[in-house]
């Protein structure tokens, strides 16, 4: 069993990849790529979790069994 953190990632105007987790507040990042983004937040997931374990807090978490996700890339097509 382990957690799931989903992570929102959106385009913005600045030429850069933006991801959330709305679940862990302070948890966002940017990358020039959307996995950059993605992997960037992951890390700042981990930094926040860390402080709380560290500091006290609580965290929401949603165990799940399996794991799935649903991931959508814009893309041109030469």
């Amino acid at each position: 069993m382990f957690n799931i953190y989903p992570i929102t990632v959106t385009w913005e105007a600045e030429n850069l990849y933006f991801a959330k987790c709305l679940e862990v507040e302070g948890a966002w990042a940017e990358g020039e790529t959307a996995e950059d983004a993605v992997e960037n937040c992951k890390d700042a997931i981990r930094g926040v979790l860390r402080y709380h374990r560290e500091h006290g807090g609580d965290i929401k978490v949603r165990s799940v069994e399996e794991k799935s996700f649903t991931l959508e890339y814009p893309m041109s097509y030469a």
